[in-house]
């Protein structure tokens, strides 16, 4: 990836930000070490609308970075500067609320003999921002062994949790076997949390299933709120937050935000984190994402993935295309086979390709209602909706582009 390259093609995206979002750039910066006194007084000089930048801060998880960060004196506005502080200060409260919920569910998991990591929340807020404060998160996720969830369940839901929908026995057994599933969700009523129990990082489509056994495997242990509680190892945990941010478009800063600060915060090696990446067919995802903390938070990295992004082409075209997502909020509306063009688009060479074209095909091919609707055959004849389901998704294909043409016409 070459920088000058990468300048010329943000060049216009970069003039089209607000004053509001560049100041939540430079929070963001400041937070992890970089002096950006100077551009936070001009900005603030300038003039910035504080009714817009308050929400704008909450939407993209850094109010915590905007309400903490060094302002030139008497630059926010009175009553501003209260409902910043009063945000904080009631983030802050969830936040230690939501700790010692974690803590809890994390004891009684103990004593039950399940072992369960902690991801994302209270756990990423100090690795990477060393305050529980500091980050946005309104609920918990755990990762836990397949084998260990129904038990989980049991020892969770006779504590004080509810699962949500509730499902019977056989439910539960189809949930757990589905490609479409990789977590159920808990709800206390004790403060309204939010559990998500994972047993794997997120569904098939969006083609990210690491063998989970290496990872648990390397699994270390950190501090939190004085307990000493399960880890995901740092480059597992990039790895992780670099796929989850390219399945979200990259719409929220606080997910740069996050991999800048276990930059900062952390011990990394590198070489294991790229191997990681490429045996999980994740590398030009965590490739992007490092080049987006690098391009719009100043992110310092190492020689070994500064290298690696220059082979890679292909990021001149995605960090600016995901910063205008960054800064504009539009995300791509949803659509059937969206999963598998956006996972096309960063593939890891020509075999994660095959595979994902291959899930493809499997995905256009397979019958559903529709197909039993849209012609009804008796059963010793069922064999021909294979035949008839490529005709009638041609059909529908067909129908969908007419009434769009009548519709530009009219």
């Amino acid at each position: 990836m070459q920088d000058s390259s990468i300048a010329r093609e943000t060049g216009a995206s970069s003039a089209g930000r607000s004053r509001e979002f560049e100041l939540l750039l430079c929070c963001a910066r400041a937070a992890f070490g970089t002096d950006e006194t100077a551009s936070i007084a001009e900005l603030v000089t300038d003039g910035i609308d504080w009714d817009a930048l308050i929400p704008d801060a909450q939407a993209h998880g850094v109010l915590p970075l905007l309400s903490r960060a060094k302002l030139p004196e008497g630059a926010v506005p009175s009553a501003a500067a209260m409902r910043l502080e009063a945000l904080f200060q009631s983030h802050a409260r969830r936040s230690l609320f939501l700790t010692t919920e974690l803590l809890h569910i994390l004891q009684v998991l103990k004593e039950n003999g399940i072992s369960a990591i902690p991801i994302k929340g209270p756990s990423l807020a100090m690795l990477a921002y060393g305050d529980i404060a500091l980050r946005q998160y309104t609920d918990l996720d755990i990762l836990l062994q397949h084998g260990d969830m129904e038990k989980a369940l049991a020892a969770l839901t006779k504590d004080r949790y509810e699962l949500r929908p509730a499902l019977t026995a056989e439910q539960l057994q189809y949930e757990l076997r589905s490609e479409f599933q990789h977590h159920l969700e808990l709800f206390g009523a004790r403060g309204g949390v939010q559990i998500e129990l994972h047993w794997r990082f997120m569904p098939d489509r969006f083609f990210f299933t690491p063998d989970l056994d290496p990872i648990w495997n390397r699994q270390v242990q950190q501090s939190l709120a004085g307990s000493t509680v399960n880890s995901l190892s740092v480059e597992d945990l990039m790895i992780f937050l670099c796929v989850h941010g390219r399945k979200h478009h990259w719409s929220q800063l606080s997910w740069i935000a996050d991999l800048a600060g276990l930059v900062r915060n952390t011990t990394i090696d590198w070489p294991l984190l790229l191997r990681c990446a490429k045996d999980t067919a994740a590398k030009r995802r965590v490739l992007l994402g490092f080049g987006l903390a690098k391009h719009l938070l100043r992110t310092p990295l190492p020689e070994i993935m500064e290298r690696e992004m220059r082979r890679d082409r292909s990021l001149n075209q995605l960090i600016p295309r995901f910063e205008n997502t960054l800064f504009s909020r539009q995300l791509p509306g949803p659509a059937r086979l969206g999963p598998y063009r956006h996972a096309l688009e960063t593939s890891d060479g020509s075999s994660h390709r095959a595979t994902i074209l291959y899930a493809f095909v499997r995905k256009i091919f397979r019958l559903n209602a529709e197909d039993y609707a849209w012609v009804r055959l008796p059963k010793p004849l069922f064999f021909l909706y294979h035949v008839l389901h490529p005709v009638r998704l041609l059909v529908a294909a067909m129908s969908r582009a007419w009434t769009e043409r009548g519709q530009r016409s009219g």
